[in-house]
């Protein structure tokens, strides 16, 4: 997938199949957080670490919390452009924000804040490493706050 950087966000193009629909007609919930998860990687490897590479390293980015806000659905068809950015970057922990629209518009469709935490191969909390911070930091854009 291509994954290009604007200013302080990162962004990528997917098309809703079918498979991506519930019986509503339009997107199920579920499946956007399988967007974001897929965009998370892409981003990661456009700024050049891999999910292998972290667990060589001994290091696990885990979602320990996930708030969704669903404002308009995706349909069969569309495409789902995804936009996503660092809010926050703390010693141990980082929000990661993204925004889906429907590709061409500005109009948003969810707009999705996850709290990354990061572990050893224990599964112990550790500081994010030095070179996943730098990485992180190319992204940083604080401002937003998710919904209350």
């Amino acid at each position: 997938m291509t994954v290009e950087q604007i200013g302080r966000r990162l962004r990528t193009f997917y098309k809703v199949r079918s498979f991506h629909i519930d019986v509503y007609g339009h997107v199920n919930n579920a499946e956007y957080l399988r967007f974001a998860e897929m965009a998370r990687d892409d981003f990661m490897e456009y700024l050049g670490l891999t999910v292998p590479q972290l667990l060589d390293a001994g290091v696990r980015l885990v979602i320990a919390e996930t708030r969704v806000r669903y404002l308009r659905p995706a349909v069969y068809g569309d495409t789902l452009e995804i936009w996503g950015w660092i809010s926050e970057l703390g010693r141990v922990r980082s929000v990661w924000e993204q925004e889906m629209r429907r590709a061409g518009t500005e109009e948003v469709l969810t707009h999705i804040w996850s709290r990354v935490a990061c572990l050893d191969a224990g599964n112990r909390i550790i500081p994010i490493p030095a070179a996943l911070r730098q990485m992180l930091e190319r992204v940083l854009e604080p401002a937003s706050s998710p919904p209350a």
